[in-house]
């Protein structure tokens, strides 16, 4: 399904990869944060960075299409949005991924007035939110 071209990890990497991500040895590599998970639709979502942005991915293995899409970055190229998957933390019965939402999103995200009063509430109030997101494959 991932194809690295021969190329491996080297040795450093697997010992000590936060230090190696740290000085910046990856030579720009995109990386996958955690594990990415297969929905029931087929489709696999997750979470990449580099070493400044970072990334939700949806991933087709059957039709081998995968696409990112910017979440956050210390110099934004496009506002964040209450709606970016941050935190990708699990599905729902139907295949819909669920992220979490925390409190860096009142700072972070041009658009937090569209979301009702109590969740920003229970946002500066430290608490996290969980949101549902509803993936069509394009021309559903």
């Amino acid at each position: 399904m991932l194809d690295f071209n021969g190329k491996g990890f080297s040795e450093e990497a697997k010992l000590d990869f936060e230090n190696y991500s740290e000085r910046d040895l990856n030579n720009g590599a995109i990386m996958l944060l955690d594990n990415p998970f297969p929905l029931p639709n087929g489709l696999w979502v997750g979470a990449a960075e580099d070493k400044d942005k970072r990334y939700s991915i949806i991933f087709d293995p059957v039709k081998n299409l995968c696409g990112g899409r910017e979440t956050y970055s210390k110099n934004p190229t496009r506002p964040n949005s209450v709606f970016d998957m941050f935190w990708l933390c699990g599905a729902d019965e139907e295949g819909n991924p669920i992220s979490l939402l925390e409190n860096f999103a009142l700072e972070h995200c041009n658009d937090i007035d569209s979301l009702d009063e109590k969740t920003v509430e229970a946002l500066r109030n430290g608490d996290r939110v969980l949101v549902f997101y509803n993936l069509k494959h394009p021309g559903e």
